[in-house]
């Protein structure tokens, strides 16, 4: 399940709009509908929401973003900001709770360090 059929189900239980559960998530009922759809109108793609966005949703929805996450396919992307930016990232969960800055910025490097590890073992 994508993360706009946890919402349409949620909704459709719950009879709720979209815009009504824009509003308790304080995201726009365009961006709803656009979840909705999995569909990225900009690009044409599926669309990639932020953890930001799961957070608001899983609010509304009186979940925790872990279950939410859990309810989620393998393959539902994430768009993810900042100090992510340079990871292309499908499925990640992991918990940062607690760390500056400057642990995620040396867990980046960690994960890039495996990475480049297994590119590594694969060329060998």
């Amino acid at each position: 399940m994508f993360l706009g059929d946890l919402i349409k189900q949620y909704r459709t239980q719950n009879k709720i709009s979209q815009r009504d559960f824009a509003k308790l998530c304080n995201l726009s009922h365009t961006y709803i509908a656009a979840l909705e759809k999995n569909i990225d109108s900009r690009t044409g793609k599926p669309i990639a929401p932020t953890l930001d966005t799961v957070k608001h949703i899983s609010k509304a929805m009186n979940m925790s973003v872990e279950d939410v996450l859990h309810l989620l396919e393998n393959n539902q992307e994430f768009a993810l900001k900042n100090e992510f930016k340079n990871f292309n990232v499908s499925y990640t969960l992991i918990d940062t709770e607690g760390l500056d800055e400057d642990d995620i910025a040396e867990l980046n490097r960690f994960i890039e360090f495996i990475r480049n590890k297994k590119k590594k073992e694969i060329n060998n």
